[in-house]
C-alpha cells in the first residue's frame, strides 16, 4: 500500500534483453519487469529440466525469490544392424569368399524430443539405399541405411566378417551396433575323366581323356545333410584334358561329385574307376581346413560294346592316336560299400 523505491530484478542465468528494471519507483499495483533469454545446454538436456530463479528487492523490502522449472523433452535413439542377406554367388549355401552381403541399418528415435542432423555411418559398406542422412526425426520415426559388402580373402582367413555401424544426431551421443557373420572356409575338388582302355581302373600313359562330360557338385545346405531341400548344386564340364575343378567348396560339409551319365557317350558307360570304390559315378567328399584340396576325384570308363568298323562311330571325341583295345567278357567289377572320403 506504499510506494517502493529502487526496485531491482535479477536473474543470473539469463541474458537481459528488455523490461523496465531497475525501477526508481513503483506505486501500489504497479509493475517492474525484466526480460531475458537463456540457451539450453547439454547438461540441461541430460538433467531433463531447467531450474531458473529470479530475485527482486527494493529499499523497503526484499530480497524475494521466485523459481520456475521447465521440463525438457528427452532425446534418445537406438540403432539396429540386422544380420546380412547373402547373395551367395557361388551357390555354396554359406557365406564365403566373393559373396555379396547386403546390410540394413535402422536408427529409431526412441525419445520424446525431435532429433536433427541424424546420420548413419558404416565405412565398410557401399551404400545402395536407405533414407540417411535424415534432417529431422520425430519420436518413433526411423532413419535407415542399406549397403553391400563383398567377402574378401582376409575375411575367409579370419573366419568371420566383423562390421560396425554408428549413428549420431545433434541432440544425442553416438550409438553403435556390431554384427559378426561367420565365413565358411573353402577348398577345391579336382579330378579327371579318362578312357580306361584296358579296364584296369588305373589311368595308364596314353589312355585318352573324355571331354565335354558334365560333372555335378551337390552341396549340403544349412542343415548339413545331403539329399534335403536346401541342397545347392553346381555343374561344370570336363575340358580337353578330361579335367574338371570345383572351387569354393566349404569345409566340414559333405559334397557329392556326380558324373551326369547321360552326357557320357553311350559307348562309354561301363565304369571302371570311382574314388570311393562304388562304381556308381558318384563320390562324397568332405573337405577340412587341414586338407583343403581333394585331388584325384577321378572317374574311369571303358567301352561297353565293340566299336563298329564302318558307319558312324559312337565313341566320344578323345585325343589319342593309339588303337583302342577292348577286353572281352568275363571282367568282374566288385563294388565295395560306399564311404565318405574326408580330406
Amino acid at each position: 500500500t506504499s510506494n517502493l523505491t529502487n526496485v531491482v530484478l535479477t536473474d543470473d542465468q539469463v541474458t537481459v534483453t528488455g523490461g523496465s528494471s531497475p525501477c526508481a519507483s513503483v506505486v501500489p499495483g504497479g509493475t517492474c519487469t525484466l526480460v531475458g533469454t537463456y540457451v539450453v545446454t547439454a547438461d540441461d538436456v541430460a538433467d531433463g529440466e531447467i531450474v531458473n530463479t529470479a530475485s527482486a528487492e527494493a529499499d523497503q523490502v526484499g530480497p524475494i525469490d521466485d523459481s520456475v522449472v521447465v521440463s525438457l523433452p528427452e532425446p534418445s535413439m537406438s540403432i539396429d544392424k540386422a544380420a546380412p542377406v547373402n547373395a551367395d554367388e557361388d551357390g555354396s549355401g554359406s557365406v564365403s569368399f566373393g559373396d555379396t552381403l547386403t546390410y540394413t541399418i535402422t536408427v529409431e528415435n526412441t525419445g520424446t524430443a525431435t532429433l536433427t542432423g541424424v546420420d548413419i555411418t558404416d565405412v565398410r559398406l557401399t551404400v545402395t539405399g536407405g533414407t540417411a542422412p535424415c534432417a529431422t526425426l520425430a519420436p518413433g520415426e526411423v532413419c535407415t541405411l542399406v549397403g553391400t559388402y563383398v567377402v574378401t580373402l582376409d575375411d575367409q582367413e579370419a573366419g568371420e566378417v566383423v562390421n560396425t555401424a554408428t549413428a549420431d544426431s545433434d541432440q544425442t551421443v553416438r550409438v553403435i551396433d556390431t554384427v559378426t557373420t561367420p565365413v565358411a572356409g573353402q577348398g577345391q575338388i579336382v579330378g579327371a575323366l579318362w578312357l580306361d582302355s584296358d579296364r584296369d581302373g588305373v589311368r595308364d600313359a596314353g589312355e585318352a581323356p573324355i571331354v565335354g562330360v558334365t560333372i555335378q557338385l551337390q552341396l549340403a545346405g544349412a542343415d548339413g545333410v545331403l539329399g534335403t531341400a536346401d541342397d545347392v548344386t553346381r555343374r561344370t564340364t570336363s575340358d580337353q584334358a578330361g579335367n574338371y575343378r570345383f572351387d569354393g567348396v566349404p569345409f566340414g560339409s559333405p559334397a557329392r561329385v556326380t558324373v551326369v551319365i547321360d552326357t557320357v557317350p553311350t559307348a562309354l558307360r561301363s565304369a571302371t574307376f570311382d574314388l570311393d570304390g562304388v562304381l556308381d559315378s558318384a563320390t562324397v567328399i568332405t573337405l577340412t581346413p587341414d586338407n583343403p584340396t581333394a585331388a584325384g576325384v577321378d572317374f574311369g570308363y571303358a567301352p561297353s560294346a565293340v566299336i563298329p568298323s564302318t558307319g558312324s562311330s559312337t565313341m566320344p571325341i578323345v585325343r589319342t592316336a593309339a588303337a583302342l583295345l577292348f577286353v572281352g567278357a568275363g571282367l568282374v567289377l566288385t563294388a565295395v560299400r560306399r564311404r565318405r572320403l574326408r580330406w
